[in-house]
């Protein structure tokens, strides 16, 4: 079977990893997705101060998402399941849907952030775009939002 297993360095998507981890059999494929999102001016504008251009920005967010690739790699090859790690650049969902259409996955899994539906309406929700557009089967990973991602979200208010 082969697994489309969408990741970012969120708590949602480390419990998906986690789930494919322990469900996957030796003779699946895996194939590890991250997508760097292109930053739009509007976002960049706050950083000004600190980072020249938005091109610096998406080639940061490209670097860290090649280490947390690297990163649920190593536990891939751990447990001696095969894989293959991609580093998309787009809007998640419609890169996760193509990706999936183009490797001809059997399964997508996604992790799935606690969103109020006035974030999902304002944002989007990936794991929604996903779960209606894909090409094949797609298993959202539940996630309360516990401790570790409240711990995560006070990080970010302290960062900022």
């Amino acid at each position: 079977m082969k697994i489309l297993l969408a990741i970012d360095d969120s708590v949602p998507s480390q419990k998906a990893f986690e789930f494919v981890l322990h469900t996957a059999k030796p003779t699946d494929e895996i194939i590890l997705l991250a997508v760097a999102e292109t930053t739009v001016a509007s976002v960049a504008i706050p950083f000004a101060s600190t980072v020249t251009s938005i091109v610096d920005i998406d080639q940061s967010v490209q670097k860290h998402l090649r280490e947390v690739l690297k990163g649920y790699g190593k536990q891939l090859v751990l447990k001696g399941l095969r894989h293959t790690c991609l580093l998309g650049k787009g809007a998640s969902g419609e890169t996760i849907c193509e990706e999936a259409e183009y490797r001809k996955a059997d399964l997508v899994v996604i992790g799935r952030r606690k969103l109020s539906s006035i974030s999902r309406a304002m944002v989007g929700s990936v794991s929604t775009y996903t779960l209606h557009n894909a090409p094949c089967a797609v298993m959202v990973v539940k996630t309360d939002c516990g401790e570790e991602e409240k711990k995560e979200r006070q990080n970010a208010e302290v960062v900022e």
